[in-house]
């Protein structure tokens, strides 16, 4: 199994806060799994939880335009706050349980409101509040 840092798994949780924060425990375990799911397959030559995440363009809260980065580089930001506390528990979980996976190996998921070219004619793995997974893009 590969190795986990503490940095890999804060970053992660914290992608997770970014993304899905205001998701049941259900969606942001599946954003949690996209995340591990790139690690393992190293997709995009990601080594490590951090990589996959802090990769330019591929979680919208990283984007230096994007209002939940200046939350996420914060360096007062709470860690114990209870929906933070609840992101690293999915990320936790989903590292630890590589079996687990609702997605169905998805590696790629939108917002419904978001309508990426990607996407267009490709049917969802996996759907949960307010994200579609898609298992099936090259």
């Amino acid at each position: 199994m590969n190795k986990v840092t503490l940095k890999d798994l804060i970053t992660g949780a914290k992608t997770v806060y970014g993304e899905a924060r205001g998701e049941s425990a259900e969606g942001r375990i599946a954003v949690a799994c996209v995340i591990r799911n790139r690690w393992l397959r190293r997709f995009r030559r990601a080594r490590t939880v951090a990589e996959v995440c802090l990769a330019p363009w591929q979680f919208s809260c990283w984007n230096e335009q994007d209002p939940n980065r200046k939350i996420l580089v914060d360096e007062n930001f709470d860690c114990l706050e209870p929906v933070f506390f609840g992101c690293l528990e999915s990320m936790r979980y989903v590292l630890l349980h590589h079996s687990f996976d609702p997605t169905k190996g998805a590696l790629h998921y939108h917002a419904r409101q978001v309508k990426p070219n990607w996407s267009s004619g490709k049917t969802p793995s996996y759907t949960v509040g307010n994200h579609l997974f898609y298992n099936n893009i090259k």
